[in-house]
């Protein structure tokens, strides 16, 4: 299904995942899903002192966008996209976030405090990254 905006991606992401049993946030898909891993992501990124990133296959940046906000000492955000629309929908993520009162389910981290100006989105191939050698310090995959 496509969405018109990261916004109306997030409503429905919300209403239709959000679950929380007492004390507990039980993960699914959506950004509860991105809370979680990016918590662990998150932990694993400062025990290697990592301070840029990379995310191959990104979509929309979902996981860029979490860990923006989950990990602001990170310094490079990278996210590279072969499809038109998920390279179309992350360079609107700012625009939605500035317009929309967008968190991370369950742990309540703010999205209008990321610095865009350390993501980069670009529209290629995993297979043909149009980086320097060495120039970031994790690279993640898309989920299949």
């Amino acid at each position: 299904m496509l969405f018109r905006s990261n916004a109306e991606w997030y409503k429905r992401i919300n209403r239709e995942n959000q679950r929380i049993e007492g004390s507990d946030i039980v993960t699914g898909s959506g950004l509860l899903y991105h809370s979680a891993q990016t918590q662990i992501r998150s932990q694993i990124l400062d025990h290697f002192d990592c301070k840029s990133v990379l995310d191959v296959g990104m979509g929309r940046g979902d996981n860029i966008i979490a860990l923006a906000a989950f990990n602001p000492r990170l310094e490079k955000l990278i996210g590279i996209e072969p499809t038109e629309n998920g390279y179309q929908r992350s360079l609107e993520w700012d625009k939605d976030i500035k317009n929309s009162d967008m968190e991370l389910v369950g742990l309540g981290e703010s999205l209008k405090d990321i610095d865009f100006k350390k993501i980069q989105f670009i529209h290629g191939s995993g297979l043909d990254i149009p980086l320097p050698d060495k120039s970031v310090d994790e690279i993640g995959r898309a989920h299949v």
